[in-house]
């Protein structure tokens, strides 16, 4: 069978599996769901992977796959070298294909998403991608978490039009204050030490989206509140697996790790969940606070966020 021919196939048994991928701001508790999702035995991979793939912002990259490269997409699928080497074989025409539009590739990046799905047939890559994870994780379905993908919600509707999406909100004072936990306890994480003006306007720029998003009922989205997965964390969970169609498990939310993954960038990720792991006044002035809260005001309450400092 040639490679195009595969491609076709692999593409065709895709468009009918039902992949989660979880989204939301870094610090919203994305890594916690997506630990807890895979002690589900439907998700369940062969060893416990927190790998984020970040595929979209790889795709402009295609010309330039390779052995274990991009390193993210290797990782997640368990650095199996059999199936990762399966996957590029599978998508040779496609990178051809980049290879040729390499220069609009290059200027375009990540924006322009119908660029990427009818010029670089990004959702054949996403596919493939993820029929060769999913046989190299071992698992019945994916889970895949990578927080910055509530910007491509059309691309992953575009190739999975039966996935479902886990979009994590978390009220904005105690959300920025574990920014400022991450920046100070982590010197690789520049990412992390924004500004009160940068944060509320990626906080409000992804919520509007994910909200516009559900309510116009076009994309199979449920949002989740990380005070009620870390306070109530039985129910939500339950209503999390009803969602997915999936059976409620309780044993998955038992932090085991197995694996012995150490986790710095979150010290509370594994053992049982905790409802409180920091003091926000500790990190966020009064001042601050004020700020967040004003200048988020109408989005907190879409969100049935009230004030932390009324």
């Amino acid at each position: 069978m040639s490679a195009l021919a595969r491609l076709r196939t692999l593409s065709e048994t895709m468009v009918a599996e039902s992949p989660v991928f979880i989204i939301g701001a870094p610090r919203s508790g994305t890594s916690l769901l997506y630990r807890i999702l895979q002690g589900h035995s439907d998700f369940r991979p062969r060893t416990l992977n927190l790998e984020e793939t970040a595929i979209f912002q790889q795709l402009w990259r295609l010309p330039f796959f390779g052995d274990r490269v991009p390193s993210s997409l290797f990782r997640y699928m368990l650095e199996d070298e059999d199936s990762y080497s399966a996957f590029l074989a599978t998508i040779r025409p496609l990178r051809a294909l980049a290879t040729l539009l390499l220069i609009p590739n290059v200027l375009l990046r990540h924006r322009a998403g119908w660029w990427w799905r009818h010029v670089n047939r990004s959702d054949l890559v996403l596919r493939a991608y993820f029929y060769f994870a999913k046989r190299a994780r071992g698992c019945n379905l994916i889970v895949e978490k990578t927080p910055e993908n509530w910007r491509f919600i059309d691309g992953l509707l575009g190739a999975f039009p039966r996935c479902r999406m886990l979009y994590l909100c978390r009220h904005p004072v105690e959300q920025f204050a574990s920014y400022r936990r991450r920046a100070k306890d982590d010197a690789d994480a520049g990412w992390a030490a924004l500004s009160v003006g940068d944060f509320c306007v990626d906080y409000l720029r992804s919520t509007q989206t994910v909200l516009r998003a559900q309510q116009s009922r076009r994309a199979p989205l449920l949002l989740v509140h990380y005070e009620e997965l870390t306070s109530n964390t039985e129910e939500a969970f339950h209503r999390i697996c009803d969602f997915l169609g999936v059976p409620f498990e309780p044993e998955a939310l038992r932090g085991s790790n197995p694996e012995r993954i150490r986790w710095p960038a979150d010290p509370h990720l594994f053992g049982d969940v905790r409802r409180q792991t920091k003091v926000w006044q500790e990190l966020v002035s009064p001042l601050e606070a004020v700020e967040i809260e004003e200048r988020l005001t109408r989005v907190m309450g879409a969100l049935g966020y009230q004030s932390l400092i009324a």
